[in-house]
């Protein structure tokens, strides 16, 4: 196939200078550089020739539509006209995804309706097998290419629902043995995926995750836009959560998804609706910008390792979009004296604590253990939601160890440890993050984690809304730091009243 490899290498070569393009949404109505067969059902309704005698029962198409001759025939265009030689059989299924021997759309191209195409089907219609490059595809389908010889979850498999003139960035070139094309709009079928749930994390942010079922291949996940669900991403199923960026702050979102698998879409989960916040009044975080994360894999090869790479494909991204969360918590806006760093060195250790940091500003370590990864997540019904909200909580305290100031001069009775501690867990608690901790009578207010936590959310919620901002300010402000000299600078009361009231409101 020496076009196909020629063109291979003169693409390598732009490469190098031009990069990787991707194609737009137009769509497969016929071939520049190749020639098209029209139809999936080719062989049971070839192209209809003027040159070519028929016999009666013999069958063809023409115009999108199959004919069969009564009688026999030659040159007589087919109409399905009353009395004619051609009787009309049906419409047939129209092309709407067309792949292509070379990169580019170039060389042979085969247009498919959609449905699934084993490594025989294909190879019946001219596709030969390990012999794609580059597909075009109707605006309102996915293309699901497998290097299997049937359309199935296992082994491996990209999608596609636009045009790409390559496979090379998936690694997919040549790899094709089976193909299914979806239309999107078809009426799903089967389980949603389970556990479907978000967190705002901004002005901007909204986080949502779900658990993966067995077989899915791809998750679509849709936004309710004036009355219809519109399609705003396509995941595959080793991440099966997304983070949505640039929202309006003060403004409800709400978003369903469902799952591609072997029978084709699943049933929408339930509608989220989730309300971003509203920027503060005295600043805004516009220019707000995350640290560098390095994340070293200290464990792999271990069942920890495997799990996080697996349902949380992109943890460094993961870790930077937890950065604002926490800053809006503990600071009044950008323009604070935020205790910034610039760099996260963050590790998978195979076991030790469950999670920790290191360090101080503008350079700090943070890390989990897979161990405690892997007992979570059997603890919790293997749940891959359970999981991703696990980890960005212990992302969310530690980061906040990173952020928030420590006491100074904080005295006996673990006071600036139960500072430091507390205000790390209110900001896990805030975030919805710890779902596992509860409010108990009885507990010190120095016990730290969330114990701590919950009094100054009591506090935040019932006696200042900014009362948080302004404990972590006192921490950077005061010299000799108490819990009882913070609450009568903040609130003026001291620890005892506040303590006994947070006390008999559980």
């Amino acid at each position: 196939m020496t076009v196909k490899q020629n063109t291979k290498i003169r693409f390598l070569i732009a490469s190098l200078f031009a990069g990787l393009a991707f194609g737009s949404n137009a769509q497969a109505v016929g071939v520049q550089d190749g020639q098209q067969q029209q139809a999936a059902t080719a062989e049971q309704y070839p192209a209809w020739s003027a040159s070519t005698a028929y016999v009666g029962g013999s069958r063809v198409s023409f115009n999108g539509q199959a004919f069969e001759a009564r009688w026999w025939t030659q040159a007589e265009q087919p109409t399905g006209a009353e009395g004619s030689v051609w009787k009309l059989l049906s419409a047939l299924p129209q092309p709407v995804a067309t792949f292509y021997e070379g990169i580019d759309y170039t060389g042979y191209g085969i247009g498919l309706p959609a449905g699934s195409y084993t490594k025989a089907d294909l190879i019946a219609r001219g596709i030969k097998d390990n012999d794609l490059s580059s597909l075009k595809i109707d605006t309102g389908y996915v293309a699901v290419l497998y290097d299997a010889e049937s359309p199935s979850g296992t082994g491996k498999m990209t999608f596609a629902t636009t045009n790409q003139p390559n496979f090379f960035a998936d690694d997919f070139n040549d790899r094709v043995s089976s193909i299914r094309i979806i239309k999107k709009t078809d009426v799903g079928t089967g389980a949603a995926p389970a556990g479907f749930h978000g967190t705002v994390g901004a002005p901007t942010r909204i986080n949502l995750s779900w658990n993966k079922n067995p077989g899915d291949e791809i998750y679509v996940l849709e936004q309710l836009v004036n009355g219809s669900y519109q399609e705003v991403q396509n995941i595959r199923t080793n991440q099966s959560y997304a983070i949505l960026n640039n929202l309006t702050p003060g403004t409800a979102y709400t978003y369903r998804v469902y799952a591609i698998n072997a029978s084709g879409k699943t049933l929408p989960t339930a509608p989220v609706t989730l309300t971003t916040w509203t920027a503060s009044n005295t600043g805004g975080w516009d220019h707000f910008r995350a640290p560098n994360i390095v994340v070293t894999d200290k464990a792999v090869g271990s069942a920890g390792s495997t799990l996080v790479n697996t349902v949380m494909p992109d943890l460094p991204k993961l870790i930077a979009d937890q950065m604002l969360g926490i800053s809006r918590l503990i600071y009044f806006s950008e323009n604070d004296q935020i205790n910034l760093f610039t760099d996260v060195g963050f590790e998978i250790d195979p076991d030790g604590y469950p999670a920790w940091k290191s360090g101080e500003p503008p350079v700090i370590n943070m890390g989990m253990s897979a161990a405690h990864l892997v007992n979570f997540y059997n603890g919790s019904g293997q749940s891959n939601a359970a999981l991703i909200n696990e980890v960005i909580g212990m992302i969310a305290h530690e980061g906040t160890h990173g952020y928030q100031y420590t006491p100074r001069n904080a005295g006996a009775n673990n006071e600036g440890g139960a500072f430091v501690e507390g205000l790390a867990d209110y900001v896990r608690i805030e975030l919805g993050l710890h779902p596992a901790a509860v409010r108990r009578p009885g507990a010190l207010y120095n016990a730290g984690y969330s114990e701590t936590g919950f009094f100054i959310k009591w506090l935040t919620d019932t006696k200042d809304p900014n009362f948080a901002r302004k404990l972590n300010a006192s921490a950077r402000d005061m010299q000799n730091w108490s819990w009882d000299a913070a609450l009568r600078q903040i609130l003026g009361q001291g620890l005892d009243v506040l303590w006994a009231e947070y006390q008999a409101s559980i």
